[in-house]
């Protein structure tokens, strides 16, 4: 019984682990909130998402800092983000046009 215990929290663990990690999309922005601080993005495989942004999220054109501003629709976009409950959240956007 406690193999089966610990095997459990071990897997607990490492699932938990997982799901830490930061997730990566890349695509084109089809829409921009700036009030809301979100902009939508399109993804060739996936459709596409909703990514909230904070005061700090990175943004960068190529490996250049800029501001959230310089998010426009159409460009083509790497974005490193994770959730909170359901909504993803952008940690950097990487504008690569």
């Amino acid at each position: 019984m406690r193999a089966l215990l610990l095997a459990a929290a071990l897997v607990a663990g490492f699932a938990a682990t997982a799901s830490a990690e930061p997730l990566v999309q890349n695509g084109k922005v089809s829409l921009v909130d700036r009030n809301g601080k979100s902009f939508e993005a399109t993804w060739a495989l996936s459709g596409k998402a909703v990514y909230r942004t904070t005061d700090r999220t990175v943004v960068r054109v190529g490996t250049t800092p800029t501001n959230w501003s310089a998010v426009k629709i159409g460009h083509v976009v790497d974005v490193t983000y994770h959730h909170d409950g359901t909504t993803p959240v952008a940690d950097e956007v990487v504008i690569r046009n």
